[in-house]
């Protein structure tokens, strides 16, 4: 029994040592997404650490995603678009509505390509 105890012990110190080892590298203009997500909170306790990296623009954050640079990233509808006709290998797993005066994208869902609103 007490060799149990000291195996599920050394499991459960592996998965947490294991998981505080991942990172996730999230692409970020000008620093506004860090930011506002610090200042909401959403960061505390996450089982990862976040590695920022800061870009200028929409444009440069995508081709660092398409090159595997970061993981992921907050862009606009347009640079998104550009680069999904571009072949460049993104998803969106978000879209918010800001007003009703925006820009709306029509798309056919395919394997290739889908998107979900909140």
């Amino acid at each position: 029994m007490m060799r149990l105890i000291v195996v599920a012990g050394m499991l459960l110190g592996a998965i947490a040592s294991a998981s505080a080892q991942t990172t996730l590298r999230v692409g970020d203009q000008k620093g506004n997404s860090q930011a506002v997500m610090e200042a909401a909170g959403v960061l505390r306790d996450v089982p990862y650490r976040i590695e920022w990296k800061e870009f200028p623009a929409a444009a440069p954050l995508l081709e660092a995603l398409g090159a595997g640079a970061i993981e992921t990233g907050l862009v606009g509808d347009a640079p998104f678009t550009f680069a999904a006709a571009a072949n460049v290998p993104v998803k969106a797993i978000a879209a918010i509505r800001q007003s009703g005066d925006g820009l709306a994208v029509w798309c056919r869902a395919s394997p290739k390509f889908r998107a979900s609103t909140i």
